[in-house]
């Protein structure tokens, strides 16, 4: 049996003639319930490890291990704009800017709980926790009782806390302004998550990812852009990544 018929088996729809292709109609949020879809696939997954043929692949611990090769190649290219002798305008600001991404990525990972975070990939993979990989409405549906998801590509063994990210990401590329702790913290009653669950969850979330991955763009190509608009393509990148999380967490404690 492999993916596709485990999950038909279990009442789960896998095709792209579930979503078809048509007018892009204006976006709707409804984050409580989607956030109540993907908990009720997981627990579909949870702990079918042998039902599985052929072995879908582990991520677990990849995304943090990401991070911090990440950090060490923009602080790296920070150094470097800081050693030159003739400095432009632009010059300064990747210093600037870039400085503040480092620091909200170093908090980031500086709060990480490495004795907590240890017990959450030791449950998951007690649990055989499964991630969808992608958990948006394009790629995951419910209608009435139908479960339909697009494609099965996105799927590994991860810890489940990586779909409420998953799903983070994807609200934030398509605009969402909404309170994202809150959405943490639903995601971790939903799926009756601990605290330590919620701090990893907000750890993640407040990693400036897209600022990071448009830093690297300019570090290793420097003239797919002019200077105004490697500007305009940072901005666009912080503006996604939303506002400090870890701050207003110690704001609540």
């Amino acid at each position: 049996m492999d993916i596709i018929e485990f999950l038909n088996s279990n009442g789960i729809i896998v095709g792209e003639e579930n979503f078809p292709k048509g007018m892009k109609k204006k976006y709707v949020w409804d984050t409580d319930k989607q956030i109540s879809l993907i908990i009720e696939v997981q627990k579909i997954l949870k702990g079918k490890k042998i039902n599985i043929i052929p072995r879908i692949e582990s991520s677990i611990g990849r995304e943090m291990e990401s991070f911090m090769v990440q950090r060490k190649k923009i602080l790296k290219m920070v150094k470097s704009f800081e050693e030159k002798y003739n400095k432009s305008d632009f010059d300064f600001f990747i210093i600037e800017e870039g400085n503040k991404i480092l620091n909200r990525a170093n908090k980031s990972l500086n709060t990480l709980d490495e004795e907590a975070y240890l017990k959450i990939i030791i449950r998951s993979m007690n649990n055989y926790d499964i991630c969808l990989g992608r958990v948006d409405e394009g790629n995951l549906k419910k209608d009435g009782l139908a479960i339909s998801i697009r494609t099965t590509r996105y799927i590994s063994y991860n810890m489940i806390e990586h779909d409420c990210y998953n799903y983070i990401k994807r609200l934030r590329k398509r605009g969402y302004k909404g309170d994202i702790i809150n959405l943490i913290n639903d995601f971790a009653y939903k799926a009756n998550l601990n605290s330590a669950s919620i701090n990893y969850m907000t750890i993640l979330a407040n990693y400036p990812l897209e600022s990071i991955k448009e830093l690297l763009k300019l570090k290793e190509d420097r003239e797919r852009f002019s200077d105004e608009e490697w500007i305009k393509e940072i901005g666009i990148a912080q503006k996604i990544d939303g506002i400090e999380l870890l701050w207003m967490e110690e704001q609540n404690e």
